[in-house]
C-alpha cells in the first residue's frame, strides 16, 4: 500500500519482480498518489487505485481489515501472500532457496511465517547517498537488528489470521525460518528526511500515536538514525 513513494517504490518493483514467477503475482494498492509515482507501473503489475477519502474514519483499523480482506482473497488463488510496505524487503536465505517464490513452495499450509528483521543505515561519515538506480545492498553496510520488524506477514493457505496496527502482531505465534526483513527506511538520509516531509503533510487522516514516527522532526530523525549506527552491526562479507 502506498502514497507518494517515488524513492522506495522502483526499488520495491525491482527486487519484487525478480522473486515471482511473473509480475501479475504483484499487487500494488495506491491509497491516492498524486506525484505521478505509479504511473511507470501502469500496465505491468496489478494496480489498484482509490481516493484518499477512503479510511478517512478509523484509518488504520479499516486499513487492517481492508488489507486482510484483500489477502484472504489473493489465498483463494495462491499457496502463499506476502504483504510488505514498498520499503520493506523480505529475502529468503539463499543457502535454502534462490528466491520467494521457490521458498514458499516448501512450506506447510495453514500457517503464518516470521521474518527476523533488520534496519539497513546509512552510515553519512562513510557512505555517499543513494541515486535513482543503485543498489542498496552494495552501499550499505550497516545493519540494526529490530525486533519491531519481526513480522509474520507471509500467511499460507488455509491460515485466517488478524494483525494489529501496522502488521507487528498477529494472532498466529511468530514462527521464524530462513526469512529476512531489510527495512530501508533509515538506509538513505536524504531520503528519509524527504520522506518525513510527506508524511507530517498529510492532514486527511487521523494522526496514531503508533504512527508518531512518522511526524517526528528532522533533528530527531537524525538522532535516531546517530543512536541506531551506535549500536549496528557490520555486514562484513560479500554485498549481494
Amino acid at each position: 500500500m502506498v502514497y507518494n513513494e517515488s524513492f522506495n517504490l522502483p526499488y520495491w518493483f525491482a527486487y519484487y519482480s525478480s522473486q515471482v514467477d511473473s509480475l501479475s503475482d504483484l499487487y500494488i494498492l495506491d491509497h491516492g498518489s498524486d506525484d505521478c509515482s505509479t504511473a511507470f507501473l501502469n500496465k505491468r503489475i496489478n494496480l489498484a487505485r482509490f481516493s484518499r477519502a477512503c479510511f478517512r474514519e478509523n484509518f488504520e483499523t479499516c486499513r487492517m481489515e481492508y488489507i486482510g480482506g484483500f489477502i484472504n482473497y489473493l489465498l483463494a488463488f495462491y499457496r502463499a501472500v506476502i504483504y510488505v510496505d514498498c520499503d520493506e524487503f523480505v529475502v529468503a536465505d539463499p543457502r535454502v532457496s534462490p528466491s520467494l517464490s521457490d521458498y514458499v513452495e516448501r512450506l506447510e499450509l495453514g500457517r503464518t511465517y516470521s521474518f527476523i528483521g533488520c534496519n539497513v543505515l546509512h552510515d553519512c561519515e562513510a557512505e555517499a547517498s543513494l541515486r535513482p538506480g543503485d543498489l542498496i545492498g552494495k552501499l550499505r553496510s550497516r545493519l540494526e537488528l529490530c525486533p519491531a520488524m519481526f513480522k509474520s506477514s507471509l500467511v499460507t493457505s488455509g491460515a485466517c489470521v488478524s494483525w494489529s496496527e501496522g502488521f507487528h502482531f498477529s494472532n498466529f505465534k511468530p514462527n521464524f525460518g530462513n526469512l529476512f526483513l531489510f527495512h530501508t527506511r533509515y538506509a538513505d538520509l536524504r531520503a528519509g528526511l524527504n520522506r518525513l516531509k510527506i508524511t507530517r503533510a498529510i492532514s486527511d487522516q487521523p494522526r496514531l500515536k503508533r504512527a508518531s514516527h512518522q511526524q517526528i522532526s528532522d533533528v530527531t530523525f537524525k538522532k535516531w538514525l546517530r543512536d541506531m549506527l551506535c549500536h549496528s552491526l557490520d555486514r562484513g562479507g560479500d554485498r549481494n
